[in-house]
């Protein structure tokens, strides 16, 4: 029988030292964390500025991405709206309405916290994305996180959508996230949950199982646990529904599963002028989570998970 256990394979969420290997797909191998039950690939040396080229937001010839960014994302705004209005309820009082935005892109989700009364950054690996964000007059700087310098404890919000699993080394990230928030300041995270009924039934077709894009896939419990270590706790969770226009759905079905009946029902909306129809959809394969940085005696970093103030 073989032996599929590589002990020399880290975790990169929670650095157990042993890991199966579950499946190989766009020719990347996909390991499961015996311990926390993270989903990885190994070989994470990505190109992170290649991989998110101008084609990654409009066009989207080499089989992922956007065929175009804005039009796709607008169905989002409802969801960034809900977004918002829970890190609002959660946010202590005494701090300012400063945010970053970590994978802002072009800055859609700041146009729409900028409407709410926010303070906006964003930072992008992307630098077509960033350039075109700044082109709307956003602050969004290109690189990392970690290359951005922001200062110390300078923000009070800190939020990742849909960015999380796209990142090469969550630990990196998250210390300097805590460097820069406040304290009794927020983290906001949606992301990919390996622990969903759907994720489970799907197994390697699940859509969200997609390297080189998403490297890391995470659940509630052990994002939780890593949130831990960098001063976080936990005050809210919730399965948070998005909404996305029909040709987006259509183009990422036809991307991975190959099946011509994608391609002739995208080809079809094109022509019958309803690819921007929105639909909204809720398999409950995504967690959405807030995280307080935690203060001395401070009573509210010890709510626990699910409830907000």
């Amino acid at each position: 029988m073989e032996n599929n256990f590589f002990p020399i394979t880290y975790c990169p969420v929670c650095g157990d030292k042993s890991a199966k290997k579950l499946w190989v797909k766009n020719s990347f191998d996909i390991f499961r964390c015996q311990s926390c039950g993270a989903l990885f690939v190994p070989d994470r040396n990505i190109n992170l500025k290649s991989l998110y080229s101008k084609d990654y937001f409009t066009g989207a010839v080499r089989g992922f991405g956007y065929a175009d960014y804005d039009r796709d994302k607008e169905a989002m705004r409802g969801t960034f709206e809900i977004y918002l209005a829970k890190i609002e309820k959660a946010l202590p009082r005494d701090l300012p309405r400063r945010l970053l935005d970590v994978g802002a892109a072009n800055g859609m989700f700041l146009a729409v916290a900028k409407k709410r009364n926010w303070e906006v950054w964003g930072v992008e690996v992307s630098d077509f994305a960033a350039t075109e964000g700044r082109k709307r007059g956003f602050d969004i700087k290109t690189g990392t996180i970690i290359e951005a310098k922001f200062p110390d404890a300078f923000f009070s919000v800190v939020t990742l959508w849909d960015v999380l699993e796209h990142i090469q080394d969550p630990h990196a990230t998250l210390q300097e996230i805590a460097r820069i928030t406040k304290e009794t300041g927020l983290i906001a995270v949606n992301t990919p949950d390996t622990q969903s009924l759907f994720a489970k039934l799907m197994g390697k077709h699940w859509h969200l199982a997609i390297p080189p894009e998403h490297l890391i896939l995470y659940n509630a419990k052990n994002a939780g646990r890593m949130l831990k270590k960098y001063g976080y706790a936990t005050v809210a969770h919730a399965h948070i529904g998005k909404s996305f226009t029909l040709e987006y759905i259509l183009q990422t079905l036809s991307n991975q599963q190959k099946f011509f009946l994608w391609r002739f029902l995208l080809w079809l909306v094109t022509r019958l002028r309803i690819r921007k129809l929105v639909i909204p959809v809720n398999v409950r394969d995504n967690f959405f989570l807030i995280a307080i940085k935690k203060a001395i005696g401070t009573e509210r970093a010890c709510l626990p998970a699910g409830r907000l103030p």
